[in-house]
Order: structure tokens, then sequence, then C-alpha cells
């Protein structure tokens, strides 16, 4: 299977814009999504997918089961299903890509309030 970029942004919210590769629907077992954050992205967990985030630009603070660390381009941050994390970013724009194993699905998604 191939996936291209697609021609326009799929979505955009609080301070989140980016599109998806693939969808659930497309390939059940894995998805892959571009994002540009500029806002922080409040504590969330998947009770379905682990989480991959590589970075392609910028800084970031991420906080994965309570423990705080610091990444930047090129760093790979896991996070395992049913886990509470957040990421704030530390320069005006970090751009990512995110990976889900099951495909991404918002119904498994719990989000707290922002951080």
């Amino acid at each position: 299977m191939k996936f291209k970029k697609p021609k326009e942004v799929f979505f955009e919210y609080s301070g989140v814009k980016g599109w998806n590769y693939n969808t659930k629907e497309d390939f059940k077992n894995i998805s892959i999504c571009y994002a540009e954050v500029k806002e922080p992205f409040g504590k969330v967990k998947s009770k379905l997918s682990d989480r991959l985030y590589y970075i392609l630009e910028g800084e970031a603070e991420f906080v994965v089961d309570d423990k705080k660390f610091n990444v930047s381009k090129e760093d790979v941050v896991i996070v395992p299903k049913d886990t509470f994390y957040s990421y704030i970013p530390k320069t005006e724009v970090v751009k990512l890509l995110e990976v889900n194993s099951p495909a991404f699905d918002i119904d498994y998604d719990v989000k707290l309030e922002s951080t």
C-alpha cells in the first residue's frame, strides 16, 4: 500500500492542524498523520492504540505517565495505550508524525483538561 500527502488540510483544532495519510477504513492495523502543533496539547490517552511521535521540526516538552522530558528534531516518543500523556510546544511550531497502532479511532480517546 502507498499513501500520498493529501492536497488539503483534513483537520484543524485548538492550535493543531495537519492531515491523515490514512484512516482505519484504509488499513485497520496502523495509521499515520502529520501535524503542526502551536499550542499545548492537553492530557489524553488512547484506550485502543499505542502511539509513536516522530519529531520533524521544533522542540516540545512531553509528559508521559507523569514523566517529563524534552524532545527535538529526530527524536521519537512512544506512548503505550492506556497511558495519559500531553505535550507543550517550546518553539513557535512543532512538526511531527503520529503513528497509531492499531489505526486511530476517536471513539477510544479519553481527554482530560488542557495543560
